[in-house]
């Protein structure tokens, strides 16, 4: 029942905004019903790695969404409005509680399995748009026009370069034992249509921010440098050869749905927007830096200290950048821990063996590059997509076959 509970879950995420949410109270509600019934979790016997608490990942996102919830008795914004928001920062709660549910790697190859192989009927489903067909599941608004499924191509950009660079660390077991060959064709695959048919730069910022640390990561460092110009000239040379080639001898029907003039004035709208919301934060964060203005407080801040009125805009609920968001809503304190505890977890993924530490790293650094242009956590569907990704790679790492997050946290 919990591993069935679990892989729904896995699959909710990659499948829309509502679908994703009624995952993620189905994860809260089989977390709560597990410590109700007293039943055992996978790291409740495991013993601390560090000597002191706070250098833990766990005890630092309890502390950070435990932080965020105090910013509530000084929020400029009605306690309702303030509850809210805070429960969308909250979803940093998913990663200790699918890290506590899954008991062994065997469980947690099944359900990150299930996240893989969903993603890949995303992918799969784009592919089948972008050769025309009807896909009657292809709910986003723009399916037909960038190839969208269930999200946006931002949010599809960003999970399919995670799942690319996952399958390719884990490519001796994700597609079968004997499959390695297969990994690495839909790893090579996925790529190729990100950078092809999917017209985001926050999708290809995190393709080449992967490609970068995922040659870095097979060479020494003396070949760093030398790897950093590689991974460029790769991401270049398929642009050029792949996208710009394709984008000018395509169909003419599909040439003109992503070339269209008033499409790319639309994007480069959104760039400008972009800015604008940025150089508020800013300003709202140098007038309160330490305690921020409290949760769900970036709207009215942004609307107080802003010069450029945008009408469209006036209820965008967060800056477009994780980081900046945090920071005008919990201040330096509210940031620091929730870099902090990004770091505690890259810091535990050094424990962990080669290929898992690699996936974890990897989704950590997408999650940071994509915060760079996104608030990646605070959005329904993506942040799920992150927050269980990262818990299930957590829970792969700390575990050896047959074994549970606590008994094997002395060889982790």
């Amino acid at each position: 029942m919990r591993l069935l509970v679990l892989e729904g879950i896995a699959i909710s995420v990659s499948l829309g905004t509502a679908v994703a949410a009624i995952g993620r109270l189905a994860l809260y509600l089989l977390l709560l019903w597990m410590l109700v019934r007293g039943r055992p979790l996978g790291s409740m016997r495991k013993p601390a790695v560090h000597k002191h608490w706070y250098f833990q990942w766990e005890w630092l996102v309890l502390l950070t969404i435990a932080y965020m919830a105090c910013t509530l008795l000084w929020t400029t914004v009605e306690v309702p409005s303030g509850l809210w928001a805070w429960s969308e920062h909250a979803r940093l709660l998913a990663i200790p509680a699918v890290f506590l549910l899954v008991h062994t790697r065997s469980e947690a190859q099944v359900v990150l399995r299930c996240l893989v192989y969903t993603q890949l009927f995303v992918v799969f489903s784009s592919w089948l748009l972008i050769a025309d067909f009807e896909v009657p599941w292809a709910l986003a608004e723009h399916a037909r026009r960038d190839f969208e499924v269930f999200g946006s191509y931002l949010e599809q950009s960003i999970s399919e370069a995670v799942t690319a660079f996952i399958v390719w660390h884990q490519r001796d077991w994700i597609m079968g034992e004997r499959r390695k060959w297969l990994a690495v064709l839909v790893s090579l695959t996925i790529v190729v249509h990100i950078i092809v048919f999917l017209p985001s730069r926050t999708g290809y910022l995190v393709v080449f921010a992967l490609l970068c640390f995922s040659l870095a990561a097979y060479c020494t460092r003396r070949w760093l440098i030398g790897a950093a110009a590689a991974s460029l000239l790769i991401f270049i040379s398929l642009s050029a050869l792949l996208g710009g080639e394709v984008n000018r001898a395509r169909l003419a029907h599909l040439g003109q749905k992503l070339m269209n003039p008033q499409e790319q004035r639309e994007r480069q709208i959104s760039t400008d927007v972009r800015l604008v919301f940025w150089t508020a934060s800013l300003k709202a964060m140098a007038e309160r830096p330490l305690l921020g203005y409290g949760s769900g407080s970036w709207n009215r801040e942004y609307l107080r200290v802003t010069p450029v009125d945008i009408p469209t805009y006036r209820n965008i609920r967060d800056p477009h950048q994780m980081f900046l968001l945090w920071g005008v809503e919990g201040g330096a304190v509210g940031l620091s821990l929730l870099c902090a505890s990004l770091l505690a977890m890259f810091a535990k993924s050094q424990q962990f063996a080669r290929q898992d530490a690699l996936s974890l790293q990897t989704i950590l650094i997408a999650l940071v590059v994509a915060g760079l242009t996104t608030s990646t956590i605070y959005g329904i569907g993506m942040g799920d997509f992150f927050c269980v990704g990262i818990g299930l790679l957590l829970s792969l790492g700390a575990t050896q076959h047959g074994t549970t997050n606590g008994d094997s946290c002395d060889t982790a």
